[in-house]
């Protein structure tokens, strides 16, 4: 990698809990270089215990201790304000480097210029090869959108059910960026190819999601947090919002807003129980 490295750019783990899935995380990262190429590396442990304190000192990393449960939107806030670079990627504590420090550092690069460039708002780094983490949205968008090599009979039903349902086929088509080579090709109004190999969705096809993204630190906190944080919305994971169930809302699907899915990064490997 040499001097690469992105000064504009923090990153933050959040891990409630889970930390034996949390140590081989911090061990893909340091192995693969990962820690190295950037101006921030931090992470928030809420309910900190000694021993999640003792194994982010073990990596180097002073981590940012609370003594409540934040619940996934109220840790993902702590992570935006544990940092103070412009961009920030926030993570969970279930993510590990699958990819070289090269592939890794060009993904980035290619979604940092869109950003700086005004073309989207977030990217995304789920890795593409990676079926646990998309199995239940495969399961969801291909009665709609089959695979190429589907059967015609296949092909058919997914025709009528388009025609059936236009407004659940438009939220769904998104997901064919992770398995369809020329997805561009099936929703070209919402989808667009970049030239760096990734895909440009808009938010009408899109869901928010918490994994893996890379978004300027301002925007996340005023647009994303603070809308989430007045939603008026009743369902709760271990009684907390979560974000993803806040951003499902006209405010998201209608803001023209632009997100980048790129081939990935990280890899999902989940050791024991995550915490949340």
């Amino acid at each position: 990698m040499g001097t690469k490295f992105f000064e504009d750019i923090g990153v933050c783990i959040l891990s409630w809990k889970g930390y034996d899935t949390l140590r081989n995380s911090l061990i893909s990262f340091r192995d693969g270089g990962f820690f190295d190429i950037f101006n921030e590396f931090k992470v928030v442990l809420p309910e900190a215990c000694e021993e999640g304190i003792n194994l982010c000192k073990e990596f180097g990393i002073e981590p940012l201790c609370f003594e409540e449960n934040l619940g996934i939107l109220g840790g993902f806030e702590a992570c935006a304000n544990a940092l103070s670079s412009k961009y920030v990627i926030i993570l969970e504590n279930d993510l590990q480097l699958g990819v070289k420090i090269d592939e890794a550092y060009r993904q980035i690069n290619d979604a940092l210029n869109a950003l700086n460039n005004g073309e989207i708002i977030k990217a995304t780094f789920k890795h593409r090869d990676n079926p646990d983490v998309f199995d239940n949205l495969f399961a969801k968008a291909t009665p709609y959108y089959p695979y190429e090599n589907a059967k015609k009979l296949e092909k058919i039903k997914a025709f009528f059910r388009r025609m059936v349902r236009p407004g659940k086929a438009l939220r769904k088509v998104g997901a064919t960026v992770y398995y369809r080579k020329e997805a561009d090709k099936i929703c070209p109004k919402y989808i667009k190819s970049h030239k760096s190999g990734a895909f440009i969705l808009d938010a009408k096809v899109v869901n928010w999601t918490n994994m893996a993204f890379l978004i300027e630190r301002e925007f996340f906190l005023e647009k994303i947090i603070g809308f989430a944080k007045q939603a008026k919305t009743t369902r709760r994971v271990n009684g907390f919002k979560n974000l993803e169930i806040e951003m499902n809302a006209p405010y998201w699907r209608n803001s023209g807003w632009k997100v980048m899915i790129h081939d990935g990064i990280f890899k999902h490997e989940r050791k024991s129980y995550r915490g949340y």
